[in-house]
Formats: structure tokens, sequence, C-alpha cells
């Protein structure tokens, strides 16, 4: 998903030139952005200083002071391919035409749809998946840059996960 910024009490698409990839904790974390930017199409969340950007949506550089919240948002279901050594939580790529995509990245799975070498994803009813849950993941909070990201994890049924994940789509916000 897209990393969010709360700017004025508002949420924006947020981006920084500099990202630097926490793998342990499965996140981005802008550090040193001198060049950041938040983003919206909601005409109700422009002020006099953002501009037209060649994507079509409204722009405006900021700094990371000016910002109270920078976070992510996963969404994860549990699901049993009954290999051995496989997972059962996943990371929900996205939702195509009312089914879940997960994603395989360690080697192709029997029945699933293959992306490349060492790629797969499969396309999953709600009926064949259980326990939804969305993760707000924070490196910035009140105001604060955190050593360490926050994560607030709620456990949602599927149709609360679906209107959560389509809220903080790029478009959407």
């Amino acid at each position: 998903m897209n990393m969010i910024a709360k700017y004025r009490g508002k949420e924006y698409c947020y981006s920084c030139k500099l990202l630097q990839w926490k793998s342990d904790w499965n996140y981005y974390q802008a550090i040193h952005a001198e060049y950041s930017k938040i983003n919206t199409n909601d005409p109700q969340k422009v002020y006099d200083d953002f501009h037209l950007n060649e994507f079509g949506r409204m722009e405006k550089e900021i700094t990371e002071e000016e910002l109270s919240d920078i976070f992510y948002v996963n969404c994860f279901i549990n699901y049993d391919t009954g290999l051995a050594k496989i997972p059962t939580e996943w990371l929900v790529n996205k939702f195509i035409d009312g089914k879940i995509e997960i994603e395989y990245g360690l080697g192709l799975l029997l029945g699933w749809n293959g992306v490349d070498q060492y790629v797969c994803r499969k396309l999953l009813g709600k009926d064949e998946v259980s326990s939804p849950k969305v993760r707000f993941i924070y490196t910035k909070k009140y105001g604060n840059m955190l050593k360490e990201p926050y994560v607030e994890e709620r456990d949602v049924d599927i149709e609360d996960m679906i209107s959560i994940y389509n809220y903080y789509l790029r478009d959407n916000i």
C-alpha cells in the first residue's frame, strides 16, 4: 500500500526522495527526507500552496516536521495451502472482482499463476480465507519520529478489510 501522511488533521499520499527498507519490520522508513511531498485527488484537502502535478493530482512539497503521522496500512488473511513450510498468514496483494490476490515469492506453487521464475499469485474467494486483520504501521506518530515502528493491529471482518483497503488506495485518498 501507499505511504500515508497526516497533515493538518487530514490524510494524504506521501512520498519522499530517500527511503530505507526495514526488512525485519517489512516497511519503508523515510530517512533524510529533504524532499517530501503529499498529494491527493480530494479537493476538500487542498490548500492555496498545493499545485497540480504531472499525474493530475494536487501536490505540495512538505517537510517531515509539518506532518503529524506517517504510516502504512497492510491487510492480512489466513489461508492454508496444505503444504508444509508454506506460511498460513498472507499479505493481501490486492482485490480483483471480489477476489483476494495473494503472492508467494520463494518459488512456484502448484495451481498458482506464475508471475516470473520464483513468484506466483493466487486469487481466493472470501469463503476460502479466515482471520482478516488490518495493520497500521507508523514510522511517525503524534509528531514524533519513531526509532522502531508502532503497529496497531485490528481484527476485522472481510467486508471491513475491503473497505479499509479501498479507502487507502492512492486514487481514493
